[in-house]
């Protein structure tokens, strides 16, 4: 019991969360409105914003055929750029088909080049 309780503090503690991929995310059978998740695909396109609003598409990194509608409030980073990978957070409404997303992080693609 005592091991069990320390598991799960150290991994609250160490932050662990994931990241589903938009695949993974549209193969939800039910998944609840209001929980709040991360989802990472590759930025497919966008809209102009309207206000603080965003709308963009993002496809899955690794079958692009697979996209999700996303709707956006705040701010979006600089790099915010066609064919960038993201990782979103927000809730998936499925009876909408949007992902609503509070928060946008990009990720660097230098991070993941090999050295020459």
């Amino acid at each position: 019991m005592l091991v069990a309780v320390l598991a799960i503090g150290y991994f609250s503690f160490m932050g662990s969360v994931y990241y589903y991929s938009v695949g993974e995310l549209l193969a939800l059978e039910s998944p609840k409105q209001e929980e709040r998740l991360k989802v990472r695909g590759e930025l497919l396109s966008k809209a102009p914003s309207s206000g603080l609003l965003y709308e963009f598409e993002i496809c899955d990194v690794d079958d692009p055929s697979i996209i999700l509608k996303v709707v956006h409030s705040g701010d979006i980073p600089n790099d915010f750029d066609i064919g960038r990978q993201l990782v979103i957070d927000g809730r998936y409404d499925a009876t909408e088909g949007v992902f609503r997303s509070k928060e946008i992080l990009t990720k660097c693609s230098s991070k993941y080049e090999p050295a020459t």
